[in-house]
């Protein structure tokens, strides 16, 4: 079974679009996204809808989309996640009502058995779906949540990630809207037969988006544009490395 694995879309509709394209030249059996339409960028809409439009797809709920349900419900100041995260938190409330709905169907994890694999999602990681971190430079703990699968699947970070614990692989595929790690907006190719995983690299034109962040959040900037233009050059997979008393028990 081929999977298709991507992450953190954060409302780059333009960078989506382009995905899609690529993506849909890749064939897979399922498609998993995990997590984060809100936040940073102005697309969400378009991203929600072409979302719902792809059949085969599982999405995942992400610590954007709790901060946005919690806007909408009045739990959360939605100007102060106007001043960290930019001004598309202040159009929540004109989204249509199926929107919501189809947000509030997303769950916090998936887990899949294909040939003889048992696979696992998350936006963060499987101890704290929804907010944990995994970095690629450290350990995978607790080490047990890991190691209750074969395979991991994870977002959050917006930092591309292939590291082992014990004989459970964890993988990241980086961001497909707002890359951190300076090496492209990206998404995963996973194979359940063969077991290889590939990273691709999505390219597109950043410059309206750009435009877009000047007129919209000039105040902003510098956290909004940076991220865009960061870019040292298509990814290399990370040396992986062990996780800190994984006794390669599962």
């Amino acid at each position: 079974m081929k999977l298709l694995v991507f992450s953190d879309l954060h409302g780059n509709a333009y960078a989506f679009r382009a995905a899609l394209a690529q993506m849909a030249e890749e064939h897979a059996d399922q498609w998993y996204f995990l997590g984060d339409v809100f936040g940073y960028y102005y697309g969400q809409a378009e991203c929600f809808h072409r979302l719902e439009e792809l059949s085969s797809l599982t999405c995942l709920r992400g610590n954007h989309e709790e901060l946005a349900l919690d806007a909408l419900a009045g739990k959360v100041d939605a100007e102060e996640l106007v001043r960290r995260y930019g001004s598309s938190y202040r159009h929540l409330k004109e989204l249509p009502d199926e929107v919501w709905t189809f947000v509030r169907s997303w769950s916090d994890g998936a887990e899949l058995v294909a040939d003889g694999l048992c696979i696992g999602f998350f936006h963060g990681t499987p101890d704290r779906p929804t907010q944990g971190r995994l970095y690629p430079d450290k350990d995978a703990v607790p080490v047990e949540a890991y190691q209750k699968y074969d395979v991991v699947f994870l977002g959050h970070t917006h930092h591309k990630m292939m590291k082992s614990c014990g004989r459970t692989k964890i993988y990241n595929p980086g961001s497909l809207g707002q890359q951190r790690d300076g090496q492209g907006c990206s998404y995963i190719v996973y194979d359940t037969v063969t077991r290889d995983c590939a990273w691709r690299i999505v390219d597109y034109d950043v410059q309206p988006l750009l435009q877009e962040i000047r007129v919209k959040d000039p105040g902003l900037q510098e956290k909004l544009c940076d991220p865009l233009l960061r870019y040292r050059g298509r990814w290399q997979p990370y040396v992986e490395k062990e996780c800190v008393g994984d006794g390669g028990q599962r």
